[in-house]
């Protein structure tokens, strides 16, 4: 009989180290075994203290709910709502004829209808309130207009 090549007997030794880490391996880690109950004991005793803790730290308190009807709603945006019906109240002008209009001037000056009319004077109850290269400013009924030269 001869000797145990240098391999084999590497194999054996390798397989008896294997066999004793898988059996040491399922015994720690066995269903119930006595350190996972222990962790599992620790764990419930842990949630319990926390739920204490929870309780002090938050009380319980009635939802709260938002009443007052007649007030705006603070979740909405202003932007959402519609205009009044005094905002759609769509102003136009009186029908008038413009001529000609001079300006740059202390007395800047239009022509409506054949007459003259200096700023803050009023036609058909339209107020001139400015004249100037960019037309003629006018104010009706609230509503500011400018009536350019064609």
């Amino acid at each position: 009989m001869g000797a145990i090549p240098k391999q084999q007997i590497e194999r054996i030794f390798i397989t008896v180290i294997l066999i004793v880490a898988i059996f040491f391996g399922s015994t720690r880690f066995r269903k119930g075994s006595t350190e996972k109950r222990l962790l599992k004991e620790d764990f419930d005793a842990m949630e319990k203290d926390l739920k204490a803790l929870e309780s002090e730290w938050f009380p319980k308190t009635e939802r709260f709910e938002y009443i007052a009807s007649e007030l705006r709603d603070p979740f909405k945006s202003p932007l959402d709502e519609k205009p009044k019906d005094e905002a759609l109240e769509k102003v136009e002008l009186p029908k008038m004829s413009f001529q000609g209009m001079v300006f740059g001037s202390r007395l800047s000056q239009v022509i409506i209808d054949n007459k003259v009319y200096r700023v803050g004077e009023t036609v058909n109850e339209v107020e001139i309130t400015g004249i100037t290269k960019e037309g003629v400013h006018l104010k009706y009924k609230g509503k500011e207009f400018i009536v350019r030269p064609k």
